[in-house]
């Protein structure tokens, strides 16, 4: 995971990812210290 496919989720795939997903986004970039 990096802060380039953080960035291609949000601009391709906004829309079909549930809250869950992005809950677990947050804690991924915590885990890898993604800024």
């Amino acid at each position: 995971i990096s802060r380039e496919s953080i960035d291609a989720c949000k601009d391709y795939f906004r829309e079909d990812l549930h809250k869950t997903d992005w809950q677990l986004m947050v804690e991924l970039k915590k885990l890898f210290q993604i800024l």
